[in-house]
């Protein structure tokens, strides 16, 4: 019976202000869209990034003068560093092979001799692909006198990574945001709520109602706000993903699994957010009605 009261109460202050409560739920749907689909660019684009990460490889390429022998110590040494985890060894005669198949020029017929030097591909493990970690081991493979050239997509990876970085900022600013406006709509639209409710308030008071019992209508009624704002913007979201993924020829990296859990994390997020404006908005309320007494 008590739980029908409270929610009985929670639901009947939206028939007194219809437009506030709209509003409210409108501004939220659009500051947590917001949220949400730069969260859903910002995974992707981490996604993104690691598929990048996963593809560079470094590859060294042998002086003419260096023998197999010299090559296979070499590698065996490769192997001692860490994050080192598969070295291809490409010989001068599969250097040619594969140049033929993939041009289908044999120089043969222009030189005596094949100019190709032999080479190595290093594949590293993905946590330790960064720029430094490279540059350091291009600087050791040059430096064993064997390696003439050092070659990797690194600049690619850079290029990629700033971007990620960017929108990285943005999301977090926009949390910033969003997190702050959500807090202050749901705030207004409960003190709006409390002020419609004082005489009510008050005479739940003198018939010996306790703070608890007065503010949880608010508070439900705070989540509840939060909640419609935030299950309309995963629809949109979710919309939205649909329709990118059918648009753009680029591949969406993003998992379903993964989708969900943001879907899931957007409504969770703006309900706490509804709970925690109600929260202060109503502590303040009946501090400050208490000291009128």
């Amino acid at each position: 019976m008590r739980i029908f009261f409270l929610l009985q109460e929670s639901l009947s202050g939206y028939r007194r202000y219809k437009l506030s409560f709209f509003l409210t739920v409108f501004s939220i749907f659009i500051a947590i869209s917001l949220l949400g689909f730069f969260s859903y660019l910002f995974i992707n684009a981490q996604l993104l990034v690691n598929e990048v990460r996963n593809r560079v490889q470094v590859e060294a390429f042998f002086y003419n003068y260096v023998s197999d022998a010299k090559a296979d110590s070499l590698i065996k040494e490769l192997y001692k560093i860490e994050g080192v985890s598969k070295i291809s060894y490409i010989s001068r005669e599969q250097a040619k092979q594969r140049f033929i198949k993939e041009t289908g020029i044999d120089f043969k017929d222009v030189l005596n001799y094949n100019p190709l030097p032999a080479s190595i591909t290093i594949e590293l493990e993905t946590e330790l692909i960064k720029k430094d970690y490279i540059a350091n081991l291009k600087k050791y493979l040059l430096a064993t006198k064997l390696i003439s050239d050092v070659i990797y997509n690194q600049e690619f990876l850079d290029k990629i990574e700033a971007r990620t970085s960017t929108i990285q900022k943005i999301l977090i600013i926009t949390f910033a945001i969003v997190s702050i406006s959500t807090i202050l709509l749901i705030s207004n639209t409960i003190r709006l709520a409390m002020q419609n409710k004082v005489d009510v308030i008050n005479t739940m008071r003198l018939v010996g109602a306790t703070n608890i019992f007065i503010e949880l209508p608010f508070l439900i009624e705070g989540i509840i706000v939060g909640f419609l704002g935030s299950l309309f913007s995963a629809l949109l979201v979710y919309g939205l993903h649909n329709i990118i993924s059918e648009l753009i020829i680029v591949e969406i990296l993003i998992t379903k699994k993964t989708l969900l859990l943001l879907l899931f994390s957007m409504i969770c997020l703006s309900s706490l957010l509804g709970f925690l404006g109600s929260f202060f908005t109503i502590k303040k309320f009946l501090k400050n009605s208490a000291l009128s007494k």
